[in-house]
């Protein structure tokens, strides 16, 4: 057990990783390529941090990415209590989210582009200015998320669980491309 640490520079490809980690803060570290298994992380931290192509197997219970690299990562197998997570300005695309638990959890300027949100259940979660350029939504519960700021989206309501969602007028658009009428 690793706790109440700054980790800084860690390249996790080449140091042994611990498998419980409390209250720690990662800085500028590589988890690029990792499968991060049987792990926990409570109340964490990770800053720059390159977490491309990971796969998440673990558990997230109060973690924060801020400034993050997380492009193709796999999120379909984080553990299913993972609580809390907040991402603030990451980049994401092409990232994995099918059957992910991200209920309540808060993106921020994030670049959401060409994601898999396949059966996710993203009940009152935040998307703060996020792009969702070619992102897939489908059997996605969305009941009651906020993407009011975030733009680029294309939800078809027939196939997710919408009710309640907040967007802006000037996004309505990506609520009914799917019906292959023209806005002007």
């Amino acid at each position: 057990m690793t706790e109440n640490k700054t980790i800084y520079k860690c390249d996790f490809n080449k140091e042994a990783a611990d498998d419980y980690y409390f209250d720690c803060r990662f800085e500028s570290c590589d988890f690029s390529e990792l499968i991060l298994e049987k792990m926990v992380f409570e109340n964490c931290v990770f800053v720059n941090c390159n977490c491309s192509n990971t796969t998440v197997q673990c558990r997230f219970s109060e973690v924060q990415f801020v400034d993050c690299k997380m492009m193709g990562a796999d999120f379909s197998e984080m553990n299913k209590y993972s609580v809390s997570l907040r991402f603030r300005n990451c980049i994401l695309s092409y990232a994995c989210f099918i059957n992910a638990n991200l209920r309540e959890a808060v993106f921020s300027d994030c670049r959401l582009t060409e994601c898999n949100f396949t059966g996710t259940d993203l009940k009152l979660a935040r998307f703060e200015h996020c792009d969702f350029s070619r992102s897939v939504f489908s059997v996605t519960n969305l009941e009651k998320a906020d993407l009011e700021s975030s733009r680029h989206f294309d939800i078809n309501p027939n196939e997710n669980k919408t009710k309640g969602m907040i967007v802006s007028e000037s996004e309505l658009r990506g609520l009914v491309s799917y019906l292959n009428i023209v806005i002007r």
